[in-house]
């Protein structure tokens, strides 16, 4: 095994332990995210010689090679552009630098040999059995009802992502195939299969049923071999004991569990019928965010809103109260909403003349082939997180963006006859396409090194991934009652972010401090109008300066009011529906305190036994 492909898979183990740095667009740290940079300087110098003889295929300007090469190297430009122009300036760098960074391994990947690259396949089998059967134990002693894998931050309930683990356990089986021994192969498919039951992830069965159907279709000539009794029998052979093994181990731990562990159990069968309170909060909304992402796609068309723009545009069209979420759940719709609707078209060219070819190439083939090829194998894996990522987004976390780069490199590397064109004699020189990745890596480490840099010294107002760092000082300084502080801080914050609610409450806050009314009036109206369906300490704190200065008599106080009512008013039913939100809000208490506010002490008592049934109050 070479010595890139052992760093390239270390670092992808890394990712995967439960320290809050995986998630990469609001990573509780950044760590993970600055060692990229080094990660790939050291793949670029080790894959030099290789990429080095790369070039574009000059004679054919309009073939597939090209336009692989062409449409990922504009795709990175267009996210760069789009985090340059966008009016949000404290998210959205993590998600560009891996995005560039996850091209940048798409292009190295491809000029490594055969055996480097199934290697490297199998050590992602490897970490994914170990995740899958971590899993399985987390199932058996954990208090969730799903399993995340190491997809979750230990401390944090709020921070647990089955869906995320369902998506890389659906890239990952399908090279569970390669392997040449059979028991091990049942063994991992067995595993595998298992663990991403466990998940209850509803959009995850059906791409794992897509995926099945798309394998016994791909290998209907070897699975339905009745000419070669020995093929047949031993494919049914095969798939009758993965079956039997997954549901097998899938029901003894669902069984298991119980006894183990005395919090809640999931059902398959609600699952599967869409029954209980998810049916709204999981099925329903995701149509209300892609449909809004369509909608708010027409106002930036070109350069997009911004990385990590949906969760601060959305709330101003949205539906329905608490119906929020940081993205669409849809990939294809955030890259075009966020990054514009030109990254959405390189962003398919290339997936399309990456897979366009495969599928052209399977079609013709013939032959009658036992074991799945490679080619078939990349395909599968490549259709997990495609067809996930239509009804959910989580292409968010480093593991993901890092395994599915890979298999993509894989893939344009065994479709394109192994090896892309190259330039002939130029073993230790530069082409135009190598100097691109070359310049298009070093910015990027770069950046990732400054941003480095700046965290680490403390020089936040540098960072390009600032968060709500000046937010959280703002609050500091308003402990320690330093007015000035707290609203410089402050006004970075909306510098940084007009969209942020939080920092105009705040600097309403600051005002009402400074006994200025109308000045925390105007600030409490503009976090309101920025997330008009999601908190009730806007409203509290915008009717309890409106009472204290007498300020109840205009339109915008009468709108307000009605607005609020209306949210108090569905507030008990939406409790138990988005409780998992509601738990990380102060909504609980909030709600209550606006209803009295508003004088209405009947729905201040709804709201209470409501949120005492759901245990978010004391008994």
């Amino acid at each position: 095994m070479s010595l890139r492909s052992i760093i390239l898979a270390l670092f992808l183990g890394l990712t995967l332990l439960p320290q809050g740095w995986n998630k990469v667009d609001t990573a509780l740290h950044g760590t993970l995210i600055y060692g990229l940079g080094g990660l790939l300087v050291v793949l670029l110098f080790l894959s030099w010689k290789e990429l080095s003889a790369c070039e574009f295929d000059w004679k054919k300007k309009w073939s597939l090679a090209n336009g692989v090469r062409l449409s990922a190297i504009l795709l990175a430009l267009w996210f760069v552009v789009a985090k340059v122009s966008s009016p949000i300036q404290n998210f959205g760098w993590s998600e560009v630098a891996m995005m560039i960074s996850g091209i940048g391994i798409f292009f190295i990947v491809q000029t490594w040999r055969e055996e480097e690259q199934k290697n490297l396949l199998k050590i992602m089998l490897a970490l994914g059995v170990a995740s899958a059967l971590f899993g399985i134990a987390q199932y058996l002693y954990r208090p969730e009802s799903r399993i995340a894998g190491p997809f979750f931050v230990s401390g944090l309930t709020s921070s647990y992502w089955p869906n995320a683990f369902a998506t890389f356990l659906l890239a990952v089986w399908p090279l569970g195939l390669i392997l040449k021994k059979n028991i091990i192969k049942i063994l991992s498919l067995t595993i595998l299969f298992s663990a991403l039951l466990l998940t209850f992830s509803r959009a995850a069965f059906l791409v794992l049923c897509t995926q099945l159907v798309i394998l016994a279709f791909i290998q209907r000539k070897s699975l339905f071999n009745f000419n070669s009794k020995k093929i047949f029998i031993q494919q049914i052979k095969t798939c009758f004991i993965v079956v039997c093994g997954t549901l097998l181990l899938t029901g003894g731990i669902h069984a298991l569990r119980p006894i183990v562990n005395s919090h809640e159990t999931n059902s398959f069968l609600k699952k599967a019928t869409f029954a209980g309170t998810e049916q709204q909060t999981s099925f329903q909304e995701r149509f209300d965010f892609m449909e809004g992402a369509i909608q708010l796609m027409r106002q930036h068309p070109i350069l997009g809103s911004g990385p990590f723009s949906f969760r601060f545009i959305y709330p101003k069209i949205q539906k329905d109260f608490l119906a929020i979420s940081d993205h669409p759940h849809n990939w294809y719709l955030k890259i075009g909403l966020e990054e514009g609707i030109p990254a959405l078209i390189f962003f398919i060219i290339l997936i399309g003349t990456v897979i366009g070819p495969a599928l052209k190439k399977e079609k013709q083939s013939s032959r009658e082939e036992c074991a799945v090829t490679t080619e078939r194998v990349l395909l599968l894996s490549l259709s997990g997180p495609l067809i996930h990522s239509l009804a959910d987004y989580n292409m968010n976390f480093m593991t993901n963006q890092m395994v599915f780069w890979i298999i993509l490199g894989v893939a344009a590397t065994n479709i394109y006859a192994k090896k892309w064109p190259q330039k002939a004699g130029n073993k230790h020189g530069i082409t135009l396409f190598s100097g691109i990745v070359a310049i298009m890596i070093c910015i990027t480490t770069t950046s990732i090194g400054y941003e480095a840099y700046s965290s680490y010294t403390k020089h936040f107002e540098q960072m390009q991934f600032s968060r709500n760092y000046f937010l959280e000082m703002s609050g500091d300084a308003m402990k320690k009652n330093n007015l000035p502080l707290a609203e410089k801080y402050a006004r970075v914050q909306v510098r940084k972010n007009p969209y942020d609610a939080f920092a105009w409450s705040m600097l309403g806050q600051i005002a009402e401090k400074n006994k200025n009314g109308k000045e925390a009036l105007r600030y409490y109206e503009n976090a309101i109008q920025a997330d008009p369906s999601n908190f009730f300490n806007f409203y509290r704190d915008y009717f309890r300066v409106a009472t204290v200065k007498n300020m109840t008599d205009t339109g915008m106080y009468a709108d307000t009011k009605d607005q609020a009512l209306k949210l108090l008013r569905a507030y008990p039913a939406k409790v138990k529906a988005n409780i998992h939100y509601t738990a990380q809000t102060s909504n609980a208490r909030d709600g209550v305190a606006l209803a009295k506010t508003l004088g209405d002490r009947k729905l201040a008592l709804k709201i209470q036994r409501a949120l005492r049934s759901s245990h978010l109050l004391p008994q």
